[in-house]
């Protein structure tokens, strides 16, 4: 019989620690980047033993990648929360103004996450795939809300302005904001669908999560 390595029973003593080690690494990437976010960087922000975070991730870039897609997944059920209960044109402008320019350009670690990612997606396949699959499920939530065409050109909108706000001083103010919007959404537009939002790590992360939520309330 062979003996389960001393990590395997801290484990086992400790079964929230992989999850906790994801969730610590997206803010070790909202304070020092990717490049900082090493495996002693993260072990030591969550007060662990270094081998805890090579235990649980077979790479590093294992361990960004899902930091990343845990980042993606709480954006997610951010646009969620903002868009559930609208009911007519009005309300969704006045949702995704407050989207932007409150949670999306107004949280500026999880900005630091979200431009990480594109920057990654750029030239690795698996944060392409994460990229890929945010703006699929994006895509489909704002359809639930209005046509192809508008949610398409609303998406494409919302994450320009998201990268715009990283890189300047000026940003967009929420009237310049509504403006555009209300050109992008006319009212023949406002027409609730029945699109479903695809089932992707993405979305799967955030199903995981508030699961886990209500099983610990």
């Amino acid at each position: 019989m062979t003996t389960r390595p001393a990590v395997s029973k801290q484990g086992q003593r400790d079964p929230g620690r992989r999850d906790r080690l994801v969730d610590v690494a997206v803010e070790v990437i909202a304070e020092r980047g990717v490049a900082g976010a090493t495996h002693r960087a993260v072990a030591e922000a969550a007060g662990v033993p270094l081998g805890s975070t090579t235990y649980y991730f077979k790479s590093l870039e294992d361990l960004h990648a899902e930091a990343i897609t845990r980042h993606a997944a709480n954006i997610f059920g951010v646009f969620q929360a903002r868009l559930e209960g609208v009911r007519n044109r009005e309300q969704l402008l006045d949702s995704l103004v407050d989207l932007v320019i409150e949670d999306l350009t107004g949280d500026k670690r999880g900005l630091v996450v979200t431009i990480e990612l594109y920057a990654l997606a750029t030239r690795k396949a698996a944060f392409f795939d994460i990229a890929d699959d945010w703006v699929r499920v994006t895509q489909a939530l704002f359809e639930l809300h209005m046509d192809e065409e508008a949610a398409q050109a609303v998406n494409a909108l919302i994450e320009g302005i998201v990268i715009h706000s990283a890189l300047s001083s000026t940003h967009i103010t929420s009237q310049h904001l509504r403006r555009q919007l209300e050109q992008l959404v006319p009212n023949a537009s406002f027409s609730p669908s029945r699109a479903t939002v695809p089932s992707t790590p993405v979305s799967e992360q955030l199903v995981a999560a508030r699961a886990a939520a209500q099983g610990q309330g």
